[in-house]
């Protein structure tokens, strides 16, 4: 991997295999675009904030971060009638408004709104004063305030949609997985956090995430969990070369799982992550040759092919061969094909194909289970 491509390319990386995502709008028909303008109240958003029709603050998305003054300042800057910048919102399945762009304002707005914030503001007609202290001149010039929405319709692809929100978001940036947390909202998501929190995971990936903590906030560590869910449950040649959009739609699906299912695939990956464990030691879903051999970083790739594939088993069906299954793992190290496919361009189908066909083998051949 090369380092234009690699996000982990500053300093002792423990990470490897995660390509900067590709680009929507450059090869996305212009008028194809799908995005709406709508006007509403201040006291309609709330409404609709309260309603769920309007998701403020989805489950793993950012937290709030203003400060009282800066809060303050947005709120005066409503009572003085000052344009406020637009506020951009993605549809989701349901046809909820999820919030990209401006979540710190309207959280702001829905605090006051509350009587959960005080001005802090010099001007003695608002200083220290809540929404039921002002003026009730101000509270209804507060309330009949205009914002501007620019929603993106949800027909319009994720990698369309990830890219307008990288262009657009003008406070703290959600990264690709924060916006799939955002917009499949659920169990799924849900699941992810709960996977990737677990002492099995963390074992099994020699704890790579926590000891790059500039990594966690961008959620890479259920980025590797969701793209498990991805080929676990949809199938490696389900993939169409999007993973923007293959993991998005793995999203969609255990959303829409049962809980027996879902408990499952919670399992299924348990189980994975144990056996891995198990097998290469402090070397699993690292790119090594034997168990000698320096630790080399995660590596994604590896963990997406050797954490669906072993959770296809039993741990008893695997026990007493974990030998011959290294053997497997050496011989594939040593395959030129191999090591491309987990080495760069390698979100490509043909990659993501040549790397489960041929560690499937491998397994199946150490396995027995020909």
């Amino acid at each position: 991997m090369n380092a234009d491509t690699d996000p982990t390319r500053e300093g002792d990386s423990r990470l490897d295999g995660y390509e900067a995502p590709a680009h929507g709008l450059e090869t996305y028909p212009l008028d194809s675009v799908l995005i709406r303008t709508e006007q509403r109240a201040i006291v309609d958003v709330l409404r609709r904030i309260e309603e769920q029709s309007i998701l403020l603050n989805p489950e793993f998305q950012r937290d709030f971060v203003w400060e009282p003054v800066r809060q303050s300042r947005l709120i005066e800057s409503v009572l003085m009638r000052i344009p406020l910048p637009v506020f951009y919102v993605a549809e989701d399945a349901q046809g909820r408004l999820v919030v990209v762009d401006g979540l710190q304002r309207l959280t702001t707005f829905q605090l006051f709104a509350k009587r959960q914030l005080s001005l802090v503001l010099p001007n003695p007609e608002l200083s220290g004063k809540d929404i039921d202290g002002i003026h009730p001149r101000l509270r209804r010039r507060f309330e009949d305030g205009q914002l501007t929405f620019y929603s993106i319709d949800f027909k319009a692809p994720d990698r369309v949609r990830f890219d307008i929100f990288d262009r657009v978001n003008s406070g703290v940036p959600l990264t690709r997985q924060q916006m799939r947390n955002a917009l499949y909202s659920g169990p799924a998501t849900r699941l992810l956090r709960e996977l990737a929190g677990t002492n099995e995971f963390n074992e099994a990936t020699g704890q790579a995430f926590d000891k790059q903590p500039r990594y966690r906030p961008e959620q890479l560590d259920r980025e590797a969990v969701n793209r498990f869910l991805a080929f676990r449950t949809l199938g490696w040649d389900a993939y169409g070369g999007d993973m923007d959009e293959f993991l998005g739609r793995a999203l969609q699906a255990v959303n829409k799982r049962s809980d027996g299912e879902r408990d499952a695939i919670r399992e299924a990956f348990l189980r994975s992550m144990v056996m891995n464990r198990r097998i290469f030691g402090r070397h699993a879903f690292c790119k090594h040759e034997s168990p000698t051999d320096r630790k080399s970083p995660f590596n994604v790739l590896l963990f997406e092919v050797f954490s669906v594939l072993l959770s296809m088993y039993e741990e008893g069906r695997v026990g007493g061969r974990e030998d011959e299954v290294r053997s497997a793992f050496y011989g594939l190290m040593a395959e030129p094909k191999f090591m491309r496919s987990i080495s760069g361009g390698t979100t490509g189908t043909e990659s993501v194909k040549t790397r489960f066909v041929l560690a499937e083998a491998a397994i199946r051949g150490a396995l027995g289970d020909s």
